[in-house]
């Protein structure tokens, strides 16, 4: 019956997921940030570790972009940061799906994916905390940093020997997020990312990166292979022809 409630039926979110990850709201006059306090309140979503530990708070200002100036719109507690839903870094069956924001999150579990976390922003992702994660579909903004950060988490994934795939831009059908897409009853999966397989389980030895890392870019730019599928095809010629 809060705003915090009325604001998440605006995103398209059902309450009951939401209370499943322990999001809450804070009245006008509670958040723990006086100077940020919002007039409307905040919808709060707690930054977790893999292993359950709320180390802070994110609050969303309740309101549309036209109500909330961009200044305060957004507002984390100080100290050290975590991921939303950080748990299942470390459980769950099949592929981990990573979003930036904590809206995308619930966007995609309300969609029925079982297995996502959000990492506050492109610049949030931590390979520590994902060391036991063997597959990844990143669902990153389709705006250029997004797609930009994406290519290069995937690199970083593929010579950590795991599996990546990414939602292509199209997915989201012109819009801007996967929320934004899920809201306006645009986001299509279709029948899921097409995965582009890491080593056979193995990391590439380090005298092959500066190989692979060429032979990547002579594909991306005279072959007119997209990056991702040029660094995938990279690897693949390198592995196959490793003893």
């Amino acid at each position: 019956g809060s705003r915090g409630e009325g604001y998440l039926r605006q995103r398209g979110i059902p309450l009951t997921l939401t209370e499943q990850l322990g999001v809450g709201y804070a009245a006008p006059g509670t958040w723990p940030h006086a100077a940020r306090d919002w007039r409307g309140g905040r919808v709060v979503f707690p930054h977790t570790t893999p292993d359950g530990r709320v180390v802070n708070l994110y609050g969303r200002a309740v309101g549309t972009a036209e109500q909330v100036p961009k200044a305060k719109r957004h507002d984390h507690l100080p100290g050290g940061k975590g991921c939303f839903n950080a748990a299942t870094l470390q459980a769950g069956a099949g592929p981990l799906w990573v979003c930036e924001g904590v809206f995308d999150a619930l966007a995609l579990l309300a969609a029925g994916v079982p297995r996502v976390v959000a990492i506050f922003g492109v610049q949030g992702w931590r390979w520590d905390w994902a060391r036991e994660v063997r597959a990844l579909v990143f669902a990153l903004d389709a705006d250029a940093a997004g797609q930009q950060q994406w290519r290069a988490l995937a690199r970083q994934a593929a010579l950590r020997g795991k599996r990546v795939a990414g939602l292509e831009p199209t997915a989201y059908g012109g819009y801007k997020d996967v929320n934004e897409a899920w809201m306006a009853g645009a986001l299509t999966m279709g029948d899921g990312p097409v995965v582009l397989d890491g080593p056979k389980g193995r990391e590439l030895p380090a005298d092959l990166r500066d190989a692979w890392a060429e032979r990547a870019a002579i594909m991306e730019c005279d072959g007119g292979l997209a990056r991702p599928v040029a660094e995938h095809a990279a690897w693949r010629w390198l592995t196959d022809a490793a003893p």
